[in-house]
């Protein structure tokens, strides 16, 4: 035993509750958790779980006096209703350690660093998660926690007792627990020590108490029974800022785990764990923990040839995790075949503590144990399995194309059945194969090529943005990238582009004809199938929704026809006055149209969906119009520069002999002072040239001049004005945080 932890039970000795239930003064990290399966009064299934931490400040400590962050963490799951509550609190010294250490800014992205400083310099944290109102109190001699009067003691007969509650969600439980299995050492006689000596964990478990006590939901109160679980872990390595280093160590950083508690009806219980480098995905400590119905204990690891495999996989579109809600565990020795599945797909519990989430739910457990059919229920947690969805929001977005090219799937499948057929067109008569060919596979084609997906995002994050639930109308992701990808086709026609994503043109491939007739029935092919899919909406929403669908298309046809009309005619007054402003306005008025007004009505539809106010709704469309615009300048400018993975040729509007909004600047005396340099570049693009070092010197003029770097300016200015009006009418949350990530990210986009 390490001197470090000379408070922790000797290898050999029973864990006496009364000494170790209590502080350790030696931790770095300690952790008390319960969960529990339960049947209320009105016969409905319920289950719960909370855990209490507390963290050694190593900022604010002293060898003589520790300090201590705290968090508390908890949740209801009404399995009958399919609804899902959780809480988290922390301590206000939390944003303190948060901006002063690295541990954030190494974690995330720029974008979202950035957003989240700017919410903890106003000394709050992000919903979901709440400050606690007063100090916490950890009690050094008995099992006593005070977290702002959520409680978690022991009382004179023995029994854990815990009770927690959330005025701000009507929501509340008090229970008492009664030991019936002895405390048990989990693997490796207790001691977790994957990373090294020093930050080593102590981890016991018992694994089943009897449990009763209410439940309040919507302030109904409920009269529950059932049983529960109790884990207390503690250990780590104190650091203190005086003599050592304040970071914590990238192996603890970058571990995660899949950690299942199962209670058996034959009165079995296992712990199965499983230790991952989050970074390589490799299997860092695998371990199954048996209790038998005399506190027999049985450990197995994987020699023993345990095993744990997901079966299933369910997407986040809130935040891009994604997790295994049905898994298959087998323990050969003792005969073991499990199946657990959730009894909701939505366990996810977004919080700040688990930057961006975890997964904490109830599952349901049938299968084999000793060649016996069981069954039973499980608490299963998934943490930091998804950590490098927020090291970069370049992998965030392919994440989100995924999810959006799965609902997408279920809209136009390449394989479609006369029933979905008749669901998108209500004709029965129809010729699948044929309908598959000229309709869908045009589609699909420039779809599955995969876009960033952010118009389908930004309308779902919107949602949640007013404090809706997105998870709830994923399927309405479908609805922004297939118009989209209509409206790509015919630009590509009309623009007579070669390439798209990547690959050819849809009239490339399939023909002028065919090709307008795809894009155009993009416009009106999805929305009557999403809406018939979300009777929730009321009929207001709905006509609010039709009606914007039908402004954005008045719009971005006006926009693309001015768009192919072409600047050509204020080109003579810019070379004559060197003024470019009017060019300028211009160009901006067909972004607006074109992309800005379709992506700020997306964000309409969706603060609309999620209950916004007027106020919150007009603020949304006009930041996500500013995205818009902006990602149209942006295009401009990385048609000059090039794109990532050369998605379209660079140069490619020189040939085509488009005026842009780089081009629109540049005429501006203050860029080409001279009248000869302005009549150079019209001559160059009346030419449409495909010369490519012609096309370059072109480039290597505007770079010169700083007008692609002022073009940038510009577009991020646009957006900053735009967040200012929006920021005071938002809560400040995690999905705020995304929404000023993006706004800060697609100025610096590349693809």
């Amino acid at each position: 035993m390490s001197s470090n932890h000379d408070d922790w039970p000797n290898v050999d000795e029973e864990i006496s509750i009364d000494i170790h239930d209590l502080p350790h003064r030696s931790s770095n990290i300690e952790w008390w958790y319960c969960h529990c399966h339960l049947t209320g009064s009105n016969n409905q299934p319920y289950a719960i779980f909370a855990s209490f931490f507390r963290t050694f400040d190593n900022h604010r400590s002293t060898p003589e006096q520790h300090q201590y962050l705290y968090a508390l963490i908890w949740g209801i799951v009404d399995i009958k209703n399919q609804n899902y509550y959780s809480s988290s609190q922390l301590d206000r010294s939390s944003i303190e350690r948060s901006l002063n250490g690295t541990e954030l800014s190494k974690d995330l992205d720029k974008h979202l660093y950035m957003a989240y400083k700017e919410i903890l310099n106003r000394n709050t944290i992000p919903l979901p998660d709440r400050l606690f109102s007063k100090e916490c109190y950890v009690d050094l001699n008995k099992l006593y926690l005070n977290y702002d009067d959520n409680l978690f003691y022991k009382d004179e007969s023995g029994n854990n007792c815990l009770s927690c509650h959330d005025p701000h969600q009507n929501l509340s439980f008090k229970l008492q627990m009664r030991p019936m299995k002895h405390p048990c050492r989990q693997p490796h006689h207790g001691i977790a020590n994957h990373i090294s000596p020093e930050e080593s964990m102590f981890y016991y478990s018992m694994s089943r108490l009897e449990c009763h006590g209410q439940i309040m939901i919507d302030n109904q109160s409920i009269s529950v029974q059932g049983h529960s679980w109790y884990d207390h872990e503690f250990g780590g390595l104190i650091k203190y800022s005086t003599t050592n280093s304040n970071k914590t160590s990238y192996e603890s950083q970058y571990k995660g785990w899949y950690w299942f508690g199962i209670q058996l009806d034959n009165h079995y219980e296992i712990t199965f764990s499983h230790l991952i480098d989050c970074l390589t995905q490799k299997s860092a400590d695998k371990s199954a923990i048996i209790i038998g119905p005399d506190n027999e204990r049985w450990e197995y690891h994987d020699g023993d040839l345990i095993d744990l495999q997901p079966l299933n996989q369910w997407f986040s579109i809130r935040t891009g995790c994604v997790y295994s809600t049905k898994w298959k565990i087998t323990i050969p020795t003792m005969q073991c075949e499990l199946v657990l599945e959730a009894v909701i797909d939505n366990q996810e519990l977004i919080t700040f503590i688990a930057r961006p989430s975890f997964y904490e739910g109830r599952f349901n457990v049938s299968g084999v144990f000793n060649n016996q059919h069981v069954q039973g229920h499980a608490f299963f947690e998934c943490h930091r399995t998804n950590i490098k969805i927020f090291n970069c929001l370049d992998e965030f977005f392919k994440r989100i194309s995924h999810i959006v090219l799965n609902n997408i799937e279920t809209i136009l499948p390449r394989q479609i059945t006369s029933t979905q057929a008749f669901d998108l067109i209500t004709l029965d008569t129809i010729n699948l194969e044929i309908f598959s060919k000229i309709i869908i596979s045009p589609l699909r084609d420039m779809i599955d090529r995969g876009g960033k997906a952010w118009r389908s995002f930004l309308c779902l994050l919107c949602i949640d943005c007013v404090n809706g639930n997105s998870q709830n109308y994923q399927h309405w992701l479908a609805l922004a990238e297939i118009m989209h990808v209509g409206s790509l086709i015919i630009d590509d026609i009309q623009d007579q582009s070669a390439i798209r994503r990547g690959g050819p043109a849809c009239h490339r491939m399939y023909g002028i004809a065919q090709a307008i007739n795809a894009g155009t029935i993009a416009y009106f092919l999805p929305l009557p199938l999403l809406i018939a899919r979300t009777p929730s909406l009321s009929d207001e929403i709905k006509l609010k929704i039709y009606e914007t669908t039908f402004s954005t298309l008045r719009t971005a046809h006006i926009g693309q026809g001015l768009d192919i009309h072409g600047l050509d005619y204020l080109m003579n007054d810019c070379i004559e006055t060197g003024n470019g402003l009017p060019l300028e306005q211009a160009i901006l008025s067909i972004h607006r149209l074109k992309s800005g007004i379709p992506a700020g009505n997306l964000a309409r539809m969706g603060a609309l969906i999620g209950g916004g106010t007027i106020e919150q709704c007009d603020r949304l469309q006009e930041y996500v119009q500013s995205i818009g615009i902006a990602f149209q300048i942006i295009d401009d400018v990385l048609n000059l520069r090039g794109f990532e993975n050369q998605t379209k040729q660079r140069g490619e509007d020189i040939t085509a002999g488009k005026i842009t909004y780089p081009i629109a600047k540049v005429m501006n005396s203050k860029y080409l002072k001279e009248r000869s340099e302005r009549e150079y570049v019209w001559q160059i693009l009346q030419s449409k040239t495909n010369d490519k070092q012609t096309i370059d010197r072109l480039i290597d003029l505007f770079e010169q001049t700083n007008c692609l770097n002022d073009s940038i300016s510009d577009a991020r200015l646009l957006v900053d004005n735009a967040w200012l009006k929006l920021d005071s009418f938002l809560l400040d949350s995690f999905h705020k945080i995304i929404l000023r990530a993006f706004g800060l990210y697609i100025l610096e986009r590349h693809y």
